[in-house]
């Protein structure tokens, strides 16, 4: 197949296979997808080319478009079921493989029924309608689209000849159901919007109270943290005076480390000199003990000495008067006595 793309489909850069995985999808973004691929079949239609399979790994879409890359084999999913007959494909081949993949794109299934395979799809009389596989669940607002059902399934019929005979009128037939289906998102949008603000008034009202309560939890916290600043704030300053009291104490402490640096220095200087004043006083205090028993010896002489002074001065007084007595008895107005008298 070709690589054929259509513009202004604003579509995101992704493969079909990604699209698929995202399913099912509301109609309109499902259409879109469907248009691309349509568009780019018919292309090459005219040119010729038909393949009555797609790979969904092989379909790139873009802002651009799509672009179809050509297939690895014409067996899988989104396969005619003429294939397996072993017929050549023709226009309406691709249209059997643009439907199964409308389909699963719309269900989020591939078009089985009756229990069968999921891998071998085509083999099923007939695939389930749309509603009822979504069964009123899911993004899909079938009842809105009357016709939608009725473009897929005749897509997915098994003989060729009832289904839509060229890939431009289906083109054209899903291109209706994309414009009516963005009228209808329209008005779903429109419906939504008003829903929305209603739920945003509800929502702002309920904001409004709690934004008060915050309000006041603000005022509180702002208190709060205003004493809390106050407090980091002495704590900070007590803590710089900390760190002067701090620094003053090292350099008091490094002052008296000094100071006892310089007393110990003293203090051996002191040990080293009272040594030696020992060892000088330890040789006089000999000398002076000497000089004093020396002293004290001739104190206890002179003592001695003046003993025998004092015991012949006695005697001599002694002697004196015993002669002085001798004379008087013998001359008592002799000329001893007037000498003496006298």
């Amino acid at each position: 197949m070709s690589t054929t793309v259509i513009h202004n489909l604003n579509l995101p850069a992704a493969t079909l296979e990604t699209a698929l995985h995202q399913s099912p999808m509301p109609v309109a973004a499902a259409l879109r997808h469907a248009l691309a691929i349509a568009d780019a079949l018919r292309r090459d239609h005219e040119q010729g080319t038909m393949s009555g399979v797609i790979d969904p790994r092989q379909v790139l879409f873009s802002s651009r478009g799509a672009a179809i890359l050509p297939p690895q084999n014409v067996s899988g999913p989104y396969a005619a079921p003429e294939l397996a007959d072993g017929r050549k494909p023709d226009a309406r081949s691709d249209v059997f493989a643009l439907g199964a993949v409308l389909y699963h794109l719309l269900t989020g299934r591939l078009p089985v029924s009756n229990g069968a395979a999921e891998a071998d799809p085509v083999r099923p009389r007939q695939p389930k309608p749309i509603d009822s596989v979504l069964d009123g669940k899911g993004p899909v607002p079938v009842d809105n689209f009357p016709g939608l059902q009725r473009v897929v399934l005749q897509c997915l019929d098994r003989d060729p000849a009832r289904r839509w005979q060229r890939m431009q009128v289906l083109y054209m037939e899903l291109k209706l159901l994309s414009v009516a289906a963005r009228r209808v998102d329209h008005a779903a949008a429109n419906r939504m919007q008003d829903e929305l603000r209603q739920e945003l008034a509800r929502v702002e009202r309920s904001l409004g109270s709690r934004v008060s309560a915050c309000d006041e939890s603000l005022v509180e916290l702002h208190r709060g943290s205003t004493e809390v600043r106050h407090l980091v704030q002495s704590a900070v300053d007590a803590q710089e005076a900390l760190r002067t009291s701090l620094g003053t104490l090292e350099q008091n402490l490094a002052g008296v480390r000094d100071k006892c640096s310089r007393l110990e220095i003293g203090i051996e200087e002191s040990t080293r000199t009272t040594a030696v004043l020992e060892e000088a006083l330890s040789g006089q205090l000999g000398t002076l003990e000497n000089e004093l028993a020396a002293q004290a010896r001739s104190i206890e002489t002179m003592r001695t000495t003046v003993s025998q002074t004092d015991d012949l001065l006695e005697r001599v007084v002694e002697s004196f008067d015993s002669l002085q007595n001798v004379v008087l008895e013998q001359n008592p107005e002799g000329p001893l006595n007037s000498s003496f008298g006298s």
